[in-house]
């Protein structure tokens, strides 16, 4: 709960706002760097006292530090597949040519292109020789599938945190948004017909939030066999659909 003085509340709804923001990337949202700037300068906050940050507080992507690891780890896995035919074609045209010198050089002599590559005779550097290649070609292939099994393990392991990782960003979300409100709500004025009215708006909105973010932790316990939903969270789950009830 905020505190009953003004100015007090105005500074941690927006020290709160700006932790949310900064934390989930979110300062370039218009409607968050406008509310933050009515927060600071105590400008138009009239204004937005009207607006309701349930709808408005954006959404935050889900995509983690470990999800773009992971991109990362895929893109280098993916540069690698053509990197032994690139390498071997290259010590080909390599050979080729040091071939065909040594064969000027050496007209008539009794070595064919196998035994030259593998050999070199002074015409090619030992880095392009085929049992080199060959190594090279094997420790590549060797760290592919390494990449593919770390890969596929990250990858299964992060969808079974994906859905408690929305969970967690819908209910930061969520409660941001209700302190956010109860200070917007301060700050206007208020009838008792705009009150009863924005009430059972706001228990309306609240309500199907609710039944949102119970879906989404039932569908998890399901995956985890792991209970996710303290008591107090289906506490509020109830309450605010019996209020809702109520207000019908």
């Amino acid at each position: 709960m905020f505190p009953k003085t003004k100015s007090l509340a105005r500074t941690e709804a927006r020290e709160l706002l700006l932790e949310w923001a900064t934390k989930n990337s979110q300062l370039q949202d218009p409607y968050v760097s406008g509310l933050l700037h009515a927060l600071n300068s105590n400008e138009s906050i009239g204004f937005w006292s009207t607006t309701s940050p349930i709808d408005l507080l954006p959404m935050p992507s889900a995509i983690s530090r470990e999800r773009v690891n992971l991109r990362y780890l895929q893109l280098v896995r993916n540069i690698l597949v053509f990197t032994p035919v690139a390498l071997t074609w290259a010590a080909v045209g390599k050979s080729s040519a040091a071939f065909t010198s040594y064969s000027v050089d050496h007209i008539g002599a009794p070595v064919n292109f196998l035994e030259f590559w593998q050999n070199g005779y002074g015409y090619l550097a030992s880095v392009w020789r085929i049992s080199t290649i060959a190594s090279l070609d094997a420790l590549i292939i060797g760290l592919l599938i390494a990449l593919t099994v770390v890969i596929d393990v990250r990858a299964s392991q992060r969808r079974g945190r994906g859905t408690s990782e929305m969970v967690l960003i819908e209910s930061e979300r969520l409660s941001l948004a209700l302190k956010l409100g109860e200070f917007l709500y301060s700050e206007r004025d208020i009838s008792p017909a705009s009150a009863q009215v924005d009430i059972k708006t706001l228990t309306s909105k609240l309500a199907l939030t609710s039944v949102s973010i119970e879906k989404i932790t039932k569908e998890l316990e399901k995956a985890t066999k792991l209970p996710i939903v303290n008591r107090e969270l289906i506490a509020l789950f109830k309450k605010i659909k019996a209020t809702e009830k109520n207000q019908k």
